[in-house]
């Protein structure tokens, strides 16, 4: 015959700087998530307020924000359990879409001078 025994004890959470969870969140959420920690950036919002110039006859147009985010899952003690996961306006990048997505942002803005110079 088994018998339960708890015993209480102290677990220590180690988050990157860039976290904006509750400690308090990860240790509650320990046990749905298998043991291990999701840490999450709060989202940055890009935004323009000058908007796209629709030329001498149109008032300029307003550009949607853009939101990027970050969530990456780790065992208490900050050990990497899966990829990071970026989001951009909400759809799942990984690490090696984000590097490709800021170089080919890069090139465009590049072009874009061409045109405006």
């Amino acid at each position: 015959m088994s018998a339960l025994r708890v015993v209480p004890t102290t677990l220590e959470i180690t988050c990157p700087h860039w976290c904006n969870s509750d400690p308090q969140r990860h240790a509650d959420d320990l046990w749905n998530q298998g043991g291990c920690v999701i840490h999450t950036l709060e989202e940055i919002r890009i935004g323009d307020a000058d908007g796209f110039d629709q030329g001498a006859f149109e008032d300029p147009r307003e550009a949607e924000p853009i939101e990027v985010g970050l969530s990456a899952l780790t065992t208490p003690s900050n050990k990497p359990q899966a990829s990071p996961v970026i989001f951009i306006n909400g759809t799942e990048v990984t690490v090696a879409q984000a590097e490709l997505l800021a170089g080919a942002l890069l090139e465009v803005v590049a072009l874009t001078k061409e045109v405006t110079s």
